[in-house]
């Protein structure tokens, strides 16, 4: 894939089924990248106070964007209707693509919860983005201090992902619930 090598597991005990993917990491948003992002940022949220850290995967070209949980709620990212028109005008030089909105979750199950947009590449909104969390993955293991993570989704159609993070194999392996829309055969 554009993405790497992925591998796909069968079905788990959960009956969510896994995936293997190289990680992501981010790192520090710096230079001509900050100006973009604080833009694009202002597109989906009112109150920039709201804001905790910016970073950037740039293996991925995905803008982090880290909520503070303290002063908005998991309902109120849900809630949250971004501004793409205003979003497609930043110029972030092609060094940005996508963009996690993301916060760690302070009830029920989950270790942080996020959002994923990229009007860029044709996509308003990814109900469950995997590469975004081959970013998040490494990211809030660091925050959280844990390798194994429940992640929720809080787009429209909502998900929830099971995270596995092996830093010494630069390895992210995503499960989750899925359905079969289409099946067939390749000859080669």
């Amino acid at each position: 894939t554009i993405n790497g090598d992925i591998l796909v597991v069968q079905r788990d005990e959960n009956g969510f089924l896994a995936m293997d993917f190289p990680h992501n990491p981010t790192q520090a948003l710096e230079g001509s990248l900050v100006n973009p992002a604080i833009d694009i940022a202002k597109a989906l949220l009112p109150d920039l106070n709201k804001v905790l850290e910016f970073k950037i995967s740039p293996g991925t070209k995905k803008l982090l964007i880290r909520l503070d949980e303290d002063k908005i709620s998991t309902e109120d990212i849900h809630e949250i209707r971004p501004n793409f028109e205003a979003m497609l005008s930043i110029d972030s030089q092609n060094q940005i693509r996508g963009v996690i909105l993301t916060h760690r979750a302070l009830e029920g199950s989950y270790d942080f919860v996020s959002r994923y947009f990229s009007p860029w590449n044709g996509i308003p909104e990814d109900p469950v983005n995997g590469s975004g969390h081959t970013a998040l993955t490494p990211y809030w293991a660091a925050v959280l201090g844990k390798t194994t993570l429940f992640a929720g989704v809080l787009s429209k159609r909502r998900g929830e992902l099971a995270l596995k993070y092996d830093e010494s194999k630069g390895r992210v392996t995503l499960s989750g619930r899925a359905v079969i829309v289409i099946k067939g055969q390749l000859f080669f």
